[in-house]
């Protein structure tokens, strides 16, 4: 969005850090299906070159948090927070977001 001149947007996460699914399943030995250079974006982007062909959960959970600080996503983030709705105003052709 950054490079298209977009800097006017948040990221809304219902858990307490980044990382979506990799946020909330830490269970032991919870690994990717896919393969880490097909899966992780972003790796040239960032310097990053996974240590496993399939990755495990907290290298994965890791990247999406090295993403974050590479783009200084962490100033856009809103923490621990559940969008409840959404709503298109066309008359200011944005959206209401509920939390």
């Amino acid at each position: 969005m950054r490079q298209a001149g977009i800097d006017d947007f948040l990221i809304i996460e219902k858990g307490g850090g980044l990382g979506g699914t990799w946020y909330w399943n830490r269970y032991p030995g919870v690994q990717c299906d896919i393969d880490s250079y097909i899966y992780l974006p972003l790796l040239e982007e960032t310097g990053y070159m996974p240590t496993e062909k399939y990755a495990y959960g907290p290298e994965i959970l890791e990247h999406c948090n090295r993403i974050a600080a590479t783009f200084s996503l962490q100033e856009r983030a809103v923490l621990s927070t559940e969008v409840t709705g959404l709503e298109w105003d066309p008359s200011r052709s944005s959206w209401l977001v509920r939390t």
